[in-house]
């Protein structure tokens, strides 16, 4: 595969990882600017850790149940000293896995279920919401499809999902730690032989770059807590549950981008490349103005809001500039 589709190879893991909330220190995000479910310097109950990623494995229920409070790690190979550990480590991996691969398929409602129901009930009840990601999903496709054309290396989401679901299966990079039946941790924890690995399985031989080995290694720092709920293994706690407001700034957010999405569609099927550097030459000129157009849709947007819910009553004498 090319330079773009290594990187497209390692962007998919990184925003696996960015999307399980494995960060969550930082200051305050601004308005329109809060990442769903998560509250800014929450702590958080990480059993003893080791690395982190997710998926989810419906109505499963483990053999026999180990001591409560023994810890036993098992990497990708399942192997464990209990049987019944074993399963479990498989069923959190297997958990993680169909999460990523449901995420990039566009199954979004499928994805939801690899998290706690009370967490995400505002967003998997809100179809307005869950219809306008589908729509996101969809403008993404397409923009991948055409750059891959144009490169001459197809990008299909949908191969991407499975081959990187089943590398995952396959590669020791998912180190699952079990505290007890219903409760354990996973960590993502890549070397540079399965990062080649992995980039093999998409066609690319070429050697992996130091610098991408050690941001995935930076990436995979904290162990992702995982429980068992209603028979599911699914990330238990996201900070805060999401809420009803943060899926109204969700949905508005998505409206003020999709005139800039269909621009850069356009761009994307007009311009003329034919590889990583041309392509880079074609996007870096555009992408300061559309940032200032989206900030500014926003602003534009939290006006509207403001007056709608009569929020500049006491704030009329300064309006005027």
């Amino acid at each position: 595969m090319t330079d773009f589709g290594r990187s497209l190879t390692i962007l998919a893991v990184a925003a696996m990882i960015a999307a399980t909330g494995c960060e969550r220190s930082g200051d305050p995000p601004p308005r329109f600017n809060t990442p769903l479910g998560v509250s800014a310097g929450t702590p958080r109950a990480v059993a003893p850790a080791s690395d982190s990623l997710l998926r989810d494995p419906t109505g499963y229920t483990p053999a026999s149940v180990p001591p409560i409070g023994s810890t036993v790690a098992t990497g990708g190979g399942g192997t464990a000293d209990d049987g019944a550990d074993a399963a479990i480590a498989d069923a959190v991996r297997d958990s993680m896995v169909r999460l990523v691969q449901s995420t990039l398929k566009g199954e979004l409602a499928a994805a939801l279920e690899s998290f706690n129901p009370d967490a995400v009930k505002a967003l998997a009840e809100n179809s307005e919401a869950m219809d306008a990601l589908q729509n996101w999903h969809g403008r993404i496709e397409t923009m991948l499809r055409t750059v891959g054309d144009k490169l001459g290396s197809p990008i299909e989401l949908d191969k991407i999902a499975d081959t990187l679901a089943e590398q995952l299966r396959t590669l020791d990079v998912l180190k699952v730690e079990v505290q007890d039946a219903d409760h354990a941790s996973i960590t993502l924890n890549f070397t540079p032989e399965s990062l080649e690995a992995l980039g093999k399985a998409f066609g690319d031989t070429t050697p992996v770059p130091p610098e991408a080995t050690a941001m995935m290694a930076a990436s995979a720092g904290e162990a992702l807590p995982m429980q068992r709920i209603g028979g599911k293994w699914v990330i238990p706690d996201m900070g805060e549950p999401i809420t009803e407001e943060q899926v109204r700034q969700m949905l508005t957010a998505l409206k003020a981008a999709e005139p800039l999405a269909d621009r850069l569609t356009q761009i994307l099927n007009e311009a003329q490349y034919s590889n990583m550097d041309e392509l880079q030459q074609v996007l870096m000129p555009q992408m300061m103005p559309m940032m200032m157009e989206f900030m500014a849709a926003m602003e534009a947007a939290a006006e509207d809001e403001d007056d709608e819910n009569g929020g500049g009553d006491d704030g009329g004498a300064g309006s005027g500039g």
